[in-house]
């Protein structure tokens, strides 16, 4: 799989779908029972799913910069295959 502009497109909306039905179901969010304990063994199932789902959050925003940059990457190494090849023919100087 080639990691282009469209697949992290759809990789960052199926993480979006995904973390917006895990915030919805209800079964994940019963009361909460560590005391906000700091270990992550010690932390009831509320606090274990809130962070994951966090967790997610944050990947999709690192990836939507990443996934903007990738068009302009290919297009970068376009113009700079053509610059190239011009300047081997003598074209420009």
């Amino acid at each position: 799989m080639e990691f282009n502009h469209s697949v992290l497109e759809q990789i960052i909306k199926d993480l979006d779908k995904s973390i917006n039905l895990h915030r919805l179901i209800p079964v994940l969010y019963p009361n909460c029972t560590c005391n906000n304990a700091s270990e992550t063994i010690k932390k009831c199932f509320k606090c274990k799913s809130s962070e994951v789902i966090d967790d997610l959050d944050c990947l999709v925003s690192h990836l939507k910069p990443i996934s903007k940059n990738t068009i302009h990457h290919v297009q970068w190494i376009d113009v700079e295959s053509f610059c190239y090849s011009l300047g081997k023919t003598g074209q420009i100087s």
